[in-house]
């Protein structure tokens, strides 16, 4: 756990990269800064027991060449991501083939999450995460997302997912001249995003697919306001503060 903000200077192993993390790790609100993820993220590999909650991550920057999968928080979550922030401040950069703001394969469950940072992915990219057939609930994107001219999947919430995204919303910017874009997911079931938002600049909720029922796009300036934190908030999870600066928070 975090008994204060943390500085990381030299950070030599991610945990969970020898056995995976099963454990319960608690921010308490507290942020890591200045880690810069050369060869790995803060966790390799949360286990189906493991909890990583009330963290946030800030002055992040990754290396694409050194490492080609790269999550603000986690590469692979089996358990549970809670009340976590990346790039609270804009300051953190993600850049890698396949991407993800908070994990790059999701298998768990991620809520009450929310990813600032900006996002570059030479494959597969999501401001929650890339992959996964895991839950997404709660959660929100601000980042921009950029797939390069090679990529395949890029989506506000999700690139590639076969699970659930629910109650979650993108505000975030996507770049992409190719591959499949989403202001949701490049990929996903429709029946499987739920009340869900995204900017009204992307053209469709799901990469090249009819938008879902579940996905209703909103114009940016509507975004950054009361009434849309208040649109969220009516779902039965008052979460969402108002911030006129940088949308609505956690």
């Amino acid at each position: 756990y975090l008994s204060e903000d943390y500085y990381i200077r030299k950070f030599k192993k991610a945990i969970g990269m020898t056995y995976e993390f099963n454990g319960t790790f608690d921010g308490y609100g507290y942020q890591i800064y200045n880690f810069k993820a050369e060869n790995f993220s803060l966790f390799e590999r949360i286990g189906e027991s493991g909890v990583v909650k009330n963290l946030s991550i800030n002055k992040l920057e990754t290396v694409k060449k050194k490492r080609k999968i790269i999550g603000g928080i986690a590469v692979e979550n089996l358990g549970m991501i809670t009340n976590c922030n990346v790039g609270l401040d804009g300051s953190v950069i993600l850049n890698g083939e396949t991407v993800g703001g908070i994990a790059v394969y999701n298998r768990g469950r991620i809520m009450y999450c929310m990813n600032n940072a900006d996002i570059t992915a030479g494959k597969t990219g999501g401001g929650i995460a890339a992959e996964g057939t895991g839950d997404i609930s709660f959660s929100g994107n601000t980042g921009s997302l950029n797939l390069t001219e090679t990529g395949e999947y890029i989506g506000g919430i999700a690139g590639q997912y076969d699970g659930v995204i629910e109650y979650s919303y993108n505000a975030g910017e996507i770049i992409a001249e190719n591959g499949a874009i989403g202001g949701i997911a490049g990929y996903c079931r429709a029946s499987d995003i739920r009340n869900s938002y995204y900017r009204d600049d992307i053209s469709n909720a799901i990469g090249e697919y009819e938008n879902p029922s579940g996905a209703v796009s909103v114009k940016l300036e509507n975004m950054q306001s009361q009434s849309f934190c208040d649109t969220l908030n009516a779902h039965g999870s008052a979460i969402w503060i108002w911030n006129e600066y940088k949308y609505n928070a956690l």
